[in-house]
């Protein structure tokens, strides 16, 4: 086989696009037993990019996959085979110990140069390869050059490892519409690029300067007697009382036009009723729906107050349900009795459909306050009589919740700031130059891209923030609008090469996914593997189909059209898209 075209410095991993050429290496006086010699991998062999263990996951059938993804001691195993793609050793021999010698690989027939690395071992070991692709690779050293073929399994995922950014692979290499192969190195899903936005505290320093010690410290004896209610409570539970819950699915909602400050909020420790006007807005009247949710048309930077009057037969307590994923605190009778402002780190801890809270009443009339995140993923305020369940329950759940405020009850929110790079001087080159990556389509929302003014890519990548939906919210008003926006940068081919993503490249990054290969005729079972292989980073169990992904199937089954394809196609079509605009969009991402 001839040798390639002439080319400059690159490495597989990180390095830029260019020629493979020869490199001379000049080492005389080196003589040769045997003469170089090629060993490994042996000419025209094919070789895996993804490990055993990651093919014989992706080899199972469909009912085993579902069945094994939903078993968490099978996910933990299918975790550890890990996200990245099992590296190639290029090796050699017949060259005296300490003999330099340059490796290049460059991908057939065009010539591109993937890998080159001069060394003074015997072997190298190269990733990131394309799948069903055929390699070139050489070895030169002391005036001798030898080459040899490998062609890369035909077995998607098209695995890519990028340190500090995980779940990265490539959304080509699959087989789409009339037999033709998705195109790879057009478009990428992955992780974020940068972590979210994170919050600030105020440093021990800064909370003494600011006056509000005194404060903590007297929350922190409520806090204390509280917990000490509950755990008397618990030793006899008959001395609990609940009253009967008399909250209505009427509230009135406060959108305040600016950020209110601390200070100002506990000013609502002073309220008796619901007043007509709060922090300069009139309030709204709103009916939450049958199951009490209220749900935000859009998302807002600001968070919004509900207020609501109510009367209680009895002091007590009254339990009530409310979102586990709503940020979200509550004041009964000017009392803050929860707040997952505070603790909004910690608000995984709470996982079930809903947190069940023991809020404490007085006999009459009674004033409950909830700030509200609408930037949060519930997107919704939900509050509402809570499900019959043990009132011992109840005291276990509130005396978790107690232990984590005051764990933090002296970490005071300050403010946010954006989230670090999570790319560096290595693999920032190989995204820009490497991966050649021209867009960035960050389907994060407003507040995880708190302070973001472009891509973490640098001003030469265009940054597309379209604040996206997952799974069944695919099919929403909201869902339908953001992948508008996403599927038109796909459709201008001075976009390419793309990479698109959330903050784990599992659930938003897996519904565009899902809908673009869709488009370009992946096979169903396919399209449920792509999903599938974010199990080789995200070992929970919770993260399954039947929680999350068959309500992504199931939006779309409902739509008509002969099949699963049909009907995504039909999806696209019904938001204003030509066929025109599926054909362009096939013709720049399918093989020819």
């Amino acid at each position: 086989m001839a040798d390639g075209p002439e080319t400059g410095d690159e490495k597989m991993a990180f390095g830029k696009r260019t020629w493979c050429g020869f490199l001379a290496v000049v080492a005389a006086g080196i003589a040769f037993a045997d003469g170089l010699r090629l060993t490994a991998p042996a000419d025209r062999a094919t070789v895996p990019t993804l490990s055993e263990g990651q093919k014989a996951y992706l080899a199972m059938p469909r009912k085993e996959r579902v069945a094994y993804f939903a078993d968490e001691a099978k996910r933990r195993e299918m975790k550890k085979l890990g996200y990245y793609p099992q590296p190639l050793t290029l090796s050699w021999e017949g060259v005296p110990a300490g003999t330099k010698a340059v490796v290049s690989v460059y991908r057939l027939p065009d010539r591109t140069c993937v890998f080159q690395e001069e060394t003074e071992g015997t072997s190298v070991r190269i990733d990131n390869l394309e799948i069903a692709r055929t390699y070139g690779w050489r070895v030169e050293a002391a005036g001798e050059s030898r080459t040899a073929v490998f062609t890369t399994e035909a077995i998607a995922p098209r695995l890519i490892r990028v340190p500090g950014v995980p779940n990265v692979r490539d959304l080509g290499g699959r087989i789409g519409l009339g037999g033709k192969r998705v195109r790879q190195g057009r478009v990428f899903r992955s992780a974020g690029l940068n972590d979210n936005a994170e919050n600030v505290y105020l440093t021990k320093e800064e909370l003494a300067a600011s006056g509000r010690i005194p404060a903590l410290d007297a929350e922190k004896g409520t806090l204390e007697a509280e917990r000490a209610r509950f755990e008397a409570f618990q030793k006899n539970p008959a001395s609990f009382r609940l009253v009967p819950n008399t909250l209505s699915s009427a509230w009135t909602v406060f959108r305040p036009a600016r950020e209110v400050t601390d200070r100002e909020t506990a000013e609502l420790a002073r309220l008796n009723a619901v007043p007509e006007s709060l922090f300069g807005v009139k309030g709204e009247r709103v009916t939450a729906d049958k199951r009490g949710n209220f749900q935000f048309e859009r998302v807002a930077e600001k968070p919004v107050f509900f207020l609501q009057a109510f009367d209680a037969e009895a002091d007590g307590y009254l339990s009530v349900a409310i979102s586990s994923s709503q940020i979200a605190s509550i004041r009964m009778n000017g009392t803050v009795v929860y707040d997952l402002f505070r603790i909004r780190n910690r608000a995984g801890d709470f996982s079930s459909a809903d947190r069940t809270l023991p809020l404490p009443v007085k006999k009459g009339r009674n004033l409950m306050v909830a700030l509200v995140d609408t930037n949060s993923r519930a997107r919704a305020w939900r509050c509402t009589i809570a499900p019959s369940e043990p009132v011992t329950r109840l005291f276990s759940s509130e005396l978790k919740y107690l232990r984590y405020r005051l764990k933090d009850l002296y970490r005071v929110y300050k403010g946010r700031r954006a989230g670090r790079n999570r790319l560096d001087g290595k693999t920032l080159p190989f995204m820009l130059e490497t991966l050649g990556i021209k867009s960035d389509i960050d389907l994060r929302s407003d507040g995880e891209c708190w302070g973001m003014t472009g891509s973490p890519l640098g001003p030469t990548v265009t940054w597309f923030h379209y604040s996206s939906s997952a799974y069944g919210g695919m099919q929403s008003k909201e869902g339908r609008e953001a992948f508008t926006k996403v599927f038109r940068v796909f459709l201008d081919e001075k976009n390419y090469p793309i990479d698109f993503h959330c903050i784990a490249g599992q659930d938003r990054t897996g519904a565009v996914a899902f809908i673009l290969n869709g488009l370009l005729g992946v096979s169903e079972e396919e399209l449920y593997l792509d999903w599938e292989s974010t199990g080789f980073w995200n070992g929970s169990a919770s993260f399954n189909h039947r929680n999350l992904f068959d309500k992504l199937v199931e939006g779309f089954q409902k739509r008509e059209g002969a099949d699963l394809h049909a009907k995504i196609e039909g999806y696209v079509l019904s938001l204003g898209f030509t066929p025109g605009d599926i054909a362009a969009f096939r013709k720049m991402m399918l093989e020819p």
